[in-house]
């Protein structure tokens, strides 16, 4: 079903007719897109996909802030603060860059698309699943408003590239077969799609001959990744496709349902020490009353002994989670119960979001009875909490040794990089660490992170190449 809507500028378009497409891009002088994403690591990877496409159409892919002939923003439902977030990027790209055009493109423009099409400048406004036809329609002389509601396939059109060139999204999955009562993603994105074996499998392999030393799958809902294939899969399958023989790349998980921590999949990843040793796994409410009303499809006690046995196989491990308060008819009770999980569990990170309603979901018919100070105050109390327990792992890594990505540099001799718990590690050295495996001895809590020490001289570890990464499929 194609959604046909009147932008500011009165043009109008139906996504059923043909499209003439004149390649700009190709025969004249080099256009410039530049890219805003917002939300989750899945909407980063695609916005990434989407760069590529145009790269490979000529255009040059500039910074967020610079000038650029096109704008394209990667949108976000999840909450009302991301929303908001949005238009007042949009409002301030209008005032910043009034000669771009603007494209939206993702969740939000899927759900709403007619409360997006009168910012300034915006000329093409794309759901979920039309977001990778946008290359072509910038090209075209139509401004475009396009929403497909069939969703019936995978989109991954090409792998994406990423800056710094060290760790790469691979998308593996869209949409989720849960229904959460709180949640759009169903709505914006349909049902759980997997991708092909094959296409995973090529496309982590391209990330790997283009040097990047982390790969994180991505997706709405990973852990039911290959259950809609014929013949049936799971992602521990596809995690053995992925086994590699040599070290120099390592892959990690983005997020796991608590329901989708199966034991198979527990021991794959203890047993392959490529694996990140980091679990992201959503908790939202620790009060069994307040599940049922979220549509969770676990208990409390669920969830803690599916965590426990996640953690059983490492001496040492990050642990996140996210949690929801202020649900409505949360008491509390409910609270006190929530963080009765969070002091149980060795959690190192939690994201803690305040409820806000969201149209179209079983939630928002539901009186959203806790006043905003009282989500404020509750949230508050939830990260001071998280925040001990972080600060307590932190401490827990001094004098031990950690394998560190390193990223970059900060400044002058100082490199940070994300070790295999997802910590933000800091250290010193005169040498270039770029995309570079080391280890370090952690000295000690640093800003944001720990900081340390290189436990073996990385002039003696191999540096990226081709040659001494091998697939094993």
């Amino acid at each position: 079903m194609h959604c046909q809507l009147s932008l500011r500028n009165g043009a109008t378009t139906d996504f059923g007719k043909a499209r003439q497409v004149s390649r700009l891009g190709r025969e004249e002088s080099q256009k410039r897109v530049a890219f805003r994403t917002f939300g989750c690591k899945l909407n980063q990877a695609e916005t990434a996909m989407l760069a590529v496409q145009f790269q490979q159409r000529g255009w040059s892919v500039v910074r967020p802030e610079a000038d650029a002939d096109v704008v394209v923003v990667n949108t976000c439902a999840v909450t009302a603060r991301s929303e908001a977030k949005i238009r007042q990027a949009l409002r301030r790209l209008a005032r910043e860059h009034p000669g771009a055009r603007v494209a939206l493109v993702g969740c939000l423009t899927q759900l709403r698309p007619e409360t997006l099409k009168d910012f300034p400048n915006v000329r093409w406004i794309l759901g979920s699943d039309t977001k990778f036809e946008l290359p072509d329609l910038v090209e075209s002389s139509e401004a475009a408003v396009e929403v497909d509601t069939g969703r019936r396939q995978f989109h991954a059109p090409v792998v994406g590239n990423f800056s710094p060139r060290t760790r790469a999204f691979l998308k593996i999955q869209d949409g989720c077969r849960f229904r959460c009562s709180y949640c759009t993603v169903p709505l914006a994105r349909g049902g759980s799609r997997s991708a092909p074996p094959e296409l995973v499998l090529r496309q982590f392999e391209r990330l790997v001959e283009a040097g990047y030393r982390e790969v994180v799958l991505t997706g709405v809902d990973i852990g039911s990744y290959g259950l809609d294939l014929e013949p049936r899969r799971s992602l521990a399958w596809l995690l053995r496709q992925l086994g590699h023989s040599a070290s120099g790349v390592r892959l990690r998980l983005s997020s796991v349902e608590p329901t989708e921590l199966t034991d198979e999949l527990i021991e794959v990843v203890a047993g392959n020490p490529w694996i990140c040793r980091h679990w992201h796994v959503p908790l939202q409410s620790g009060s069994d009353r307040v599940l049922r009303r979220m549509r969770r499809p676990y208990t409390r006690a669920r969830f803690v002994e599916r965590v426990m046995r996640a953690l059983e196989p490492f001496e040492r491990v990050g642990l996140g989670s996210d949690v929801i308060v202020g649900f409505p008819g949360e008491t509390e009770q409910d609270v006190e119960e929530t963080l009765a999980v969070v002091r149980e569990l060795p959690f190192t990170y939690v994201h803690v979001f305040p409820y806000s309603p969201r149209p179209g979901t079983a939630a928002y018919s539901l009186d959203d009875d806790v006043p905003k100070s009282v989500k404020a105050e509750r949230s508050k109390r939830v990260r001071e909490v998280v925040a001990q327990k972080r600060s307590a792992f932190l401490l827990s890594l001094v004098g031990t040794e950690v394998e560190v990505l390193v990223e970059g540099r900060r400044r002058g001799r100082l490199w940070t990089g994300l070790s295999s718990e997802y910590v933000r590690v800091y250290l010193h050295s005169g040498q270039d660490l770029t995309n570079r495996l080391v280890r370090v001895r952690v000295t000690g809590p640093f800003q944001d992170g720990v900081r340390g020490k290189l436990a073996e001289d990385p002039a003696e570890q191999p540096a990226w190449t081709k040659e001494n990464v091998a697939i094993e499929i």
